[in-house]
């Protein structure tokens, strides 16, 4: 598409004009139809509901490992979330290091205002651990 706009760049100034305000033109429509919503994930911007108006809490219980050596964290427990509204939806706990990079993580369906996620993907050695994520999705 540039290769016509700079062929016809110096002959005639009005169909370039008019071949750019296309190409612009097309690039916003494509971009508005993507849509926005709360149970799917797209470009945009939406006000997406929570099921849990007041945030959970978080905790985590740890086990000694010799491999490590030292303690790693085994499970996450989550409590204080909202079990009649995020009921049956799943709950994935991401444990990350001071870099912001999973070095552990675990899924439960919710079902109770408390539970128990075994981390279940990596060693989360618990040395490292600097922040706990919580994700209720569904």
């Amino acid at each position: 598409m540039l290769d016509v706009v700079k062929r016809h760049a110096g002959k005639k100034p009005i169909l370039t004009l008019v071949v750019a305000g296309v190409v612009f033109s097309s690039a916003f429509a494509f971009a508005a139809t993507l849509a926005v919503g709360s149970q799917s994930l797209s470009a945009g911007s939406a006000a997406v509901g929570s099921c849990d108006a007041d945030g959970v809490s978080v905790s985590y219980t740890t086990a000694y490992d010799a491999a490590l050596p030292g303690y790693k964290v085994t499970a996450v427990t989550v409590s204080g979330i909202d079990a009649t509204n995020c009921a049956n939806r799943a709950l994935k706990v991401d444990l990350v290091n001071a870099a912001n990079v999973s070095i552990g993580s675990g899924t439960a369906t919710v079902n109770a205002s408390s539970l128990n996620v075994s981390i279940t993907t990596g060693t989360a050695n618990a040395a490292q651990v600097a922040t706990v994520h919580a994700v209720i999705a569904g």
